[in-house]
């Protein structure tokens, strides 16, 4: 019985130590963005894990990704836009374009962190710039185009969605005309206009700080006086907007 269990241990720790040295695995998918002249984009996001992707659901599971990307194609010019980023607290939320200039909205989690590269950074989001063979830059959110306004990516990632082929059956007829197009390793896992829209409504519904329409001031949250309200998680917020 003692070498049974003594066995039984050692596999145990063998299992845990794997999950834990696992190395990251790739995972893709594409995604409609609506942008603010009616056009649509597609854009391919990726994620590295060292965790089951099926276990996954952003951006409640702390630590995951290891890494995140989104790639797409500017429709005014042509260029190829790539966005990477190895910091698991930024979920990128928006991205358009003006002419030539790239723009991108990140929504940071972690945003009283001060170690992080966006520390203490109140609404939690970040504005940043692409122009043309140039880096990606932050922004002043005051400064960026008025257009530059409404989440047209996926806020929240749930795992098993992105290792599945979406239901036609239940999309609009543009949206099966537009996923037609693709093959059938590119349909796994996409997300269309009306399914990015539906769950960041309801995330929206039930999360503290996100929402759709983008805050640039913390006078433009719809939650303020939620956050207010529960000094017990959010009692560093409460101060910072008593003073507003």
């Amino acid at each position: 019985m003692t070498f049974t269990r003594t066995l039984l241990l050692v596999c145990a720790i063998n299992l845990l130590a794997s999950c834990a040295t696992r190395a990251p695995q790739k995972t893709q998918w594409i995604e409609e963005a609506l942008l603010h002249d009616g056009r649509i984009v597609h854009v391919t996001r990726t994620i590295k894990t060292g965790l089951d992707i099926a276990l996954i659901r952003l951006p409640e599971t702390k630590g995951a990704p290891q890494y995140y990307a989104i790639e797409t194609n500017n429709p005014n010019t042509g260029e190829t836009i790539l966005w990477e980023d190895d910091d698991s607290e930024i979920l990128p939320i928006l991205i358009d374009f003006d002419g030539a200039v790239t723009y991108l909205v990140v929504y940071v989690t972690d945003f009283d962190n001060t170690k992080k590269q966006y520390a203490c950074v109140f609404p939690p989001y970040v504005f940043l710039r692409h122009q043309q063979g140039k880096k990606w830059v932050r922004v002043n959110p005051e400064d960026a185009p008025a257009f530059i306004q409404s989440a047209n990516l996926s806020f929240s990632l749930i795992g098993y969605d992105m290792k599945r082929m979406p239901n036609l059956a239940i999309m609009r007829q543009d949206e099966r005309e537009r996923i037609s197009m693709l093959s059938d390793k590119k349909r796994v896992g996409y997300q269309t206009v009306t399914k990015i829209r539906n769950e960041n409504m309801e995330r929206e519904r039930s999360g503290y700080l996100f929402q759709i329409d983008i805050p640039r001031r913390i006078a433009d949250l719809k939650t303020k006086k939620r956050l207010i309200s529960d000094r017990h998680k959010f009692s560093r917020l409460a101060l910072i907007f008593s003073k507003t």
